[in-house]
């Protein structure tokens, strides 16, 4: 946000409004990532409680093992 005038051109009580409207601007932005974060933790454990990460988790070890398999026998 670019200011009407210069922080050093301003008085006292314009200083004091400036500050207090930067102190809400950061706490408006701390409540979004809070928030943001608590829907990320929120998705995950859902992931973890459906049993869908273990799934994609055995998915990807089986893939590897053929893979190595694969390799051991040459590649056929």
């Amino acid at each position: 946000m670019s200011l009407p005038k210069d922080p050093k051109d301003m008085n006292l009580d314009e200083l004091r409004m400036l500050i207090e409207f930067r102190k809400l601007e950061l706490k408006m932005e701390f409540q979004e990532v809070r928030h943001s974060l608590g829907i990320g933790s929120r998705i995950l454990k859902a992931f973890k409680n459906s049993g869908i990460l273990e799934g994609i988790q055995e998915s990807f070890q089986k893939k590897a093992a053929t893979t190595s398999k694969k390799d051991a026998k040459g590649g056929e």
